[in-house]
Order: C-alpha cells, then sequence, then structure tokens
C-alpha cells in the first residue's frame, strides 16, 4: 500500500526504521518450554546492526536474528525464539 492510499489514522510498520520512527518497540521471547524468557530489543542497536530499512515482518523476518543467551548457556536450543511488536507506552 502506497503512503498515498493510506487510510487516515494508519501506521505504517514495514521496517525497523518505522518501528522506531513510530515509537514502537520490539520484544524477543524464548519458545523452549524449559525457559520461556523475554526481554525489549534496543532497536537503535538492531539498526546498527541489521539497518533502518531491514523489513523484520514477512517469511523470515526477525527470526533466527536474536537468539536465548540463556539457552544458549544451559546448551538447550536457542534460536527458537519469537518476536512481537508491541504498542508505544503512553
Amino acid at each position: 500500500m502506497d503512503d498515498a492510499k493510506q487510510g487516515e489514522g494508519e501506521t505504517r510498520l514495514e521496517t525497523l526504521g518505522d518501528i522506531k520512527r513510530h515509537g514502537y518497540r520490539l520484544a524477543v521471547h524464548c519458545l523452549n518450554t524449559a525457559c520461556g524468557r523475554g526481554r525489549y530489543v534496543d532497536i537503535d542497536v538492531a539498526i546498527a546492526k541489521l539497518g533502518s530499512t531491514y523489513r523484520f515482518a514477512g517469511k523470515d523476518g526477525m527470526r533466527g536474528v536474536y537468539g536465548c543467551s540463556s539457552c544458549r548457556e544451559e546448551g538447550r536450543p536457542h534460536r527458537n525464539t519469537a518476536v512481537h511488536l508491541h504498542i508505544p507506552p503512553r
């Protein structure tokens, strides 16, 4: 959808730059049943690593970009994570 066709009041979130610009946050959650930890992603670090035009959604998106350090330290599979978009705090 072009920005010109975008409905009034809609926020377009496709890239890491969009997330930062609109004040949203990303959280990574470990899906390992022995763990379940989670943390917020430092969006500035993510942009420095991946670029502001990196598309966080889609087929692969952020899958495999962030792993669970606790599971890695324990020798468990550490790339079984989910990334969630959190609305801006009020």
